[in-house]
């Protein structure tokens, strides 16, 4: 039985509007996640094409035999953009090279992938 001078009506739209706030909440809470994700997903493809680049780099000034002294430097790469820079440098020490791939893009951490390889003389 209901007490005399309560009205439902009342605590129903305010039962209604809570419900509202809770789920305005929760949604917001979802979408900042989503973003989040969205955001590292992006940067991690940025690194594995700047990590792919460098290693086509390598591949490369290896192919060739890793001539010393020989600096390669692009400045425009159709996968990523103008802007982003590759840098190849080639030292010796003896029978070794030393071939050092450096990437910079903008808005992105410089990437350096370096590797040695035997030379004879």
């Amino acid at each position: 039985m209901r007490s005399p001078g309560v009205s439902t009506r009342g605590s129903t739209l305010v039962e209604a509007l809570v419900a509202l706030a809770l789920v305005a909440f929760a949604g917001s809470i979802v979408a900042a996640a989503a973003q989040t994700s969205l955001r590292a997903s992006r940067t991690a493809a940025v690194l594995e094409q700047l990590t792919a680049g460098a290693a086509a780099d390598l591949a490369r000034a290896q192919g060739r035999g890793a001539p010393e002294g020989v600096d390669d430097t692009i400045t425009t790469d159709p996968t990523l953009g103008a802007g982003v820079e590759h840098r190849v440098t080639i030292t010796r020490a003896g029978d070794v090279a030393t071939l050092e791939a450096r990437v910079v893009a903008p808005e992105a951490n410089v990437l350096v992938l370096a590797t040695r390889m035997y030379v004879p003389q």
